[in-house]
């Protein structure tokens, strides 16, 4: 591990792709507590920006894309962290020293 101070703040939101927004979020809803952000609601009627749900106001979020499944496992799926610019020009500085891993490889080279 390169201990050069940089660390994540917290997960700022998770990005799903899924063919139906308002019905998995009804789900997530129903089981999880999650709820729509009201704020950021009229994106998902701009086509390809995301429905966003949260169950802490807001401060982490579940981010329903609109999109079919690419491969057996699903549609994409990525974590946004939150950190500082500071740490996250540390990040990209160190990215240099830390191998590339493929998503579709089944070993770490």
């Amino acid at each position: 591990m390169i201990d050069d101070g940089f660390q994540v703040g917290s997960i700022d939101h998770v990005e799903l792709s899924v063919p139906d927004r308002y019905e998995l979020a009804d789900w997530h809803n129903e089981a999880l507590g999650f709820e729509i952000v009201e704020e950021f609601e009229h994106w998902a009627d701009l086509g390809s920006y995301p429905l966003m749900m949260s169950s802490d106001d807001g401060n982490t979020m579940l981010a329903l894309f609109k999109g079919g499944p690419s491969n057996g496992n699903g549609g994409f799926q990525r974590i946004a962290f939150e950190t500082s610019g500071e740490n996250f020009l540390r990040f990209r500085e160190r990215l240099a020293e830390i191998p590339n891993i493929d998503a579709g490889a089944t070993k770490r080279d």
